[in-house]
């Protein structure tokens, strides 16, 4: 009875090892993410369309994880409208406590108003320094496009 119980442990245990090789491949560690292309993908004039629809599509702010339409929108309604006085921020001081402190030239290092519009902006330039790249390395491409 015990070499019963010493032949399935040790039958077990090989099994397991084997299961463990077969298992792991390199190419199991090294995955692809999804929704990512490599240059060599985007390497045709369609490609290079749908990168430059992402980089336009910056010029909104939006996508950009944990920002709002406030802090990042097109109108710079805050940076430039609250700020100047030309608009009035409204409610209490507890509501958009960052927007207050741009309204009364009080701002602190850590308003992430800015952080996230800056963070918008260079996305956009980064954005649009990807299709200048990409698009000097396609022959098919004309100057003109």
């Amino acid at each position: 009875m015990q070499h019963i119980n010493v032949f399935k442990r040790t039958l077990s245990f090989l099994s397991f090892c084997l299961l463990g090789l077969i298992a792991c491949k390199k190419d199991y560690l090294e995955p692809q993410p999804f929704g990512r292309y490599s240059a060599e993908q985007l390497k045709s004039k369609k490609g290079i369309d749908g990168m430059l629809i992402g980089a336009y599509g910056m010029l909104d702010g939006q996508g950009i994880p944990g920002a709002s339409g406030w802090m990042v929108g097109a109108t710079n309604w805050v940076y430039g409208d609250v700020a100047s006085d030309d608009a009035y921020k409204g409610t209490d001081a507890g509501d958009q406590p960052q927007m207050t402190e741009i309204e009364i030239y009080a701002s602190q290092a850590a308003n992430t108003y800015f952080r996230f519009k800056w963070l918008s902006l260079y996305e956009g330039v980064s954005r649009s320094n990807d299709v200048i790249k990409l698009a000097a390395e396609i022959p098919e491409l004309t100057e003109a496009e």
